[in-house]
């Protein structure tokens, strides 16, 4: 449950706007975004003394567009259309799909509409990890929970992604995400499975060290921890661990910080809806402080 104090700041910003106590989704967007704009001068200072902290490379141009969005390239807009246009012909589809978690358990059935503009990352978001990929320069990279494939297609068509390899624990979705990964690269395969089945095996086969991991999926602190129990020991030194949800809720936020504190990780950045990690290894030097841009993107405490 989100604290007293947190319902009280949400419904002063909410009244602020002259809207009700009780906002939906649509409601929250359009209040992040008036939010985003009225902090936008001051998350870039932040970003700039980040910089000068010592923000990674390779997330610069990435946290330089969520303040803005001019950064992408004529490129990175080209193909955040292209994918684009596959969410609003997925949303037209109206077609309902069983979707399993990766751990098995009970199953949900979401129409299309849902999985294309409530459970896919927003264009917004999905140019983020786009950029990300591609000024890390990743060549291997790994995402848990395909979906319908929407934040695959921007992860694979980076810049210098050579191989791309997603995991899906329900079968209809993961034929979807394939149709959609086919339109965009040929270089990504989907694989069906639980997480704690596969993800191994996957991670043992491939080529070499994961140089970009997009995890979606856990949304317990147990099951975050299982999976990156498995996935750490394959990734790449500076290779970068994307996690999303992380203000999905209490647990999930104190997962991230769990995570942003480990050994091994060398920077850890919240923007938001992501937690991003640049890892380093286990028992090489000294972990900084997590740092958080969350205020200056309208991001109001856990669950929004």
């Amino acid at each position: 449950m989100i604290g007293e104090d947190r319902l009280r700041r949400r419904r002063r910003w909410l009244r602020a706007l002259g809207l009700s106590d009780y906002a939906g989704p649509a409601t929250k967007s359009r209040l992040a975004a008036t939010y985003r704009a009225v902090l936008a001068p001051a998350g870039r200072r932040r970003v700039r003394k980040l910089v000068d902290q010592g923000l990674p490379k390779a997330l610069r141009p990435a946290v330089a567009y969520l303040f803005d969005e001019s950064v992408a390239s004529s490129e990175d807009r080209a193909v955040a259309s292209r994918i684009e246009r596959m969410r609003e012909d997925l949303a037209d589809l109206g077609s309902s799909f069983p979707v399993v978690s990766p751990w098995g358990g009970n199953e949900l059935v979401l129409d299309s509409r849902h999985l294309a503009g409530v459970s896919a990352v927003s264009r917004r978001w999905g140019t983020f990890l786009r950029l990300c990929a591609s000024h890390s320069h990743a060549r291997i990279i790994v995402e848990l929970g395909s979906s319908t494939g929407i934040s695959g297609c921007y992860l694979s068509s980076a810049r210098g992604c050579e191989r791309f390899f997603t995991i899906e624990g329900s079968p209809d979705l993961a034929a979807v995400a394939r149709r959609h990964l086919a339109e965009v690269s040929s270089k990504a395969k989907v694989i069906v499975g639980r997480f704690d089945e596969v993800l191994e095996p996957t991670l043992i086969g491939l080529p070499d060290r994961v140089d970009l991991a997009f995890v979606d999926g856990p949304k317990t602190r147990e099951d975050l921890r299982s999976t990156l129990e498995v996935l750490l020991p394959f990734m790449a030194p500076g290779g970068l661990v994307i996690l999303d949800d992380v203000r999905w809720s209490r647990t999930m936020w104190r997962s991230w910080l769990a995570v942003a504190r480990a050994p091994g990780v060398s920077y850890a950045l919240c923007v938001g809806r992501f937690g991003v990690v640049q890892w380093r290894g286990p028992g090489e030097g000294d972990s900084r402080p997590p740092q958080d841009l969350s205020r200056y993107l309208g991001w109001f405490g856990t669950g929004w």
